[in-house]
């Protein structure tokens, strides 16, 4: 609330459990040239809906200016996933929504927050998840179809980049050369394979600890 986004800022907009942590990482990579080091992901990207989590100070502070100031593109990432509506929209700023297959949203997001997560105390099942999975409040985000309606309407905006998960699966390489051109970073073949290999599953898993939400979970 009252936040003015700048040219600084590239908003990565996701509904929960459609590759965010991916493009994060790949959004960052890029804007430093496939060099970015971090201890955790939130130490570089602000999520400011912790705020309304109670969790202030899970994540840099949307107002610190350090990682666009040390950004060889004067550039930082911030992670939301907020309704369109909710998010402050400025044409100076970059916008990137990743849209991914509601039955892929639905299956992962039980096994994230049911089967291996916060609520594996509930014993919550697949028919339960379902239930609340389709209705208009789940998790603070509410209705998927709600969300990504929100989100498409914005498509034909020149600061607002969709990317398809399954097309990112598809072409992890053509994904990173497409979210370069879009962020105006000039990406030589070398950074491009950097970048392509640094986003990709199998290297993310090697540092999953920085994308855990252990810390989170435990507060």
């Amino acid at each position: 609330k009252g936040y003015v986004p700048t040219e600084r800022d590239v908003f990565v907009v996701t509904y929960v459990k459609s590759g965010t942590n991916w493009m994060m990482q790949l959004a960052h990579q890029l804007l430093f040239h496939g060099a970015g080091e971090y201890e955790h992901i939130h130490s570089v990207v602000a999520w400011p809906d912790t705020d309304l989590m109670y969790l202030k100070g899970y994540a840099i502070p949307l107002r610190d200016p350090r990682v666009w100031q040390a950004s060889p593109e004067g550039k930082r990432v911030i992670k939301t996933h907020f309704a369109w509506e909710d998010v402050p929209y400025s044409p100076d700023a970059k916008y990137i929504a990743v849209i991914r297959d509601p039955k892929d949203v639905f299956v992962s997001s039980y096994h994230f927050f049911v089967k291996n997560g916060p609520l594996a105390y509930t014993n919550l099942s697949p028919a339960n998840w379902l239930e609340m999975y389709l209705s208009d409040q789940f998790f603070m985000v509410g209705s998927w179809a709600a969300a990504t309606a929100g989100y498409w309407a914005q498509r034909n905006k020149p600061n607002v980049l969709f990317c398809s998960f399954k097309d990112m699966r598809r072409d992890p390489e053509g994904t990173v050369r497409r979210v370069a051109a879009f962020l105006g970073v000039e990406a030589p073949v070398e950074l491009i394979g950097r970048v392509t290999e640094l986003s990709s599953f199998d290297y993310m898993k090697t540092i999953d600890d920085k994308f855990s939400m252990g810390t989170f979970m435990s507060v």
